[in-house]
């Protein structure tokens, strides 16, 4: 938290709303991407 933008709880507390809400998103695509490939049974590219 000490490389926290924004100031006190409640800057602490935007900033691990913020970083949950990146982390859930990137699961719920990697999850989509592989149901894709399942179903088509093709490889996609890669996200970085």
């Amino acid at each position: 938290m000490n490389r926290c933008r924004y100031r006190g709880k409640a800057g602490d507390t935007v900033n691990v709303v913020w970083a949950t809400l990146a982390w859930n998103t990137k699961k719920i695509v990697q999850l989509a991407r592989a149901k894709a490939e399942r179903l088509n049974g093709r490889n996609l590219p890669a996200i970085a």
